[in-house]
């Protein structure tokens, strides 16, 4: 699953996170709380030491209500320029842009 997702230009970014979890890894899928709760666990991180973006409302009103910085992307538009505006905004360090 990882393989396919992270190969060739399909998601660039997946090939730099450390931890990859998905909601079939985790047996429940979000906005289901204990999604969000299990991720907490395997991350080793809970509330706003998480940084949390979603194409889907009903997603990021979930993590917010557990605490999360959680923001909405528009998945039509750049994606990985929206996730690299809203890290700057919350003090996240990111990578120089490719």
């Amino acid at each position: 699953h990882w393989k396919v997702m992270a190969s060739g230009d399909r998601l660039p970014a997946i090939s730099g996170l450390q931890l990859k979890l998905a909601s079939h890894d985790l047996g429940c899928g979000k906005p289901d709380p204990a999604m969000f709760r299990a991720f907490e666990k395997h991350a080793g991180l809970g509330g706003s030491a998480i940084l949390f973006f979603d194409d889907a409302p009903m997603n990021v009103r979930a993590a917010k209500e557990l605490g999360w910085r959680a923001h909405p992307i528009d998945p039509k538009g750049d994606t990985a320029g929206q996730m690299r505006a809203l890290c700057i905004a919350e003090g996240v360090a990111v990578p120089s842009a490719r």
